[in-house]
């Protein structure tokens, strides 16, 4: 799904940066995959800091 939206509006945007992961992450002690582990919400964490970095760096004016 995320592709073809890509496809069809990436063109309308200055940058788009997609990196998607081959198989899901599993985390210890989690219970299913809506279940947010200490682990699991350093990750998400660790990914918007990259984002915001990287959009720090581009001279972004916002970031989605």
């Amino acid at each position: 799904m995320l592709q073809e939206w890509l496809a069809a509006v990436g063109d309308d945007y200055a940058a788009v940066v997609w990196r998607p992961e081959g198989e899901p992450r599993f985390y210890p002690d989690e219970e299913g995959p809506k279940h947010w582990t200490k682990e699991r919400h350093q990750f998400l964490m660790e990914l918007k800091q990259e984002a915001l970095t990287f959009a720090r760096n581009w001279g972004a004016d916002y970031i989605l």
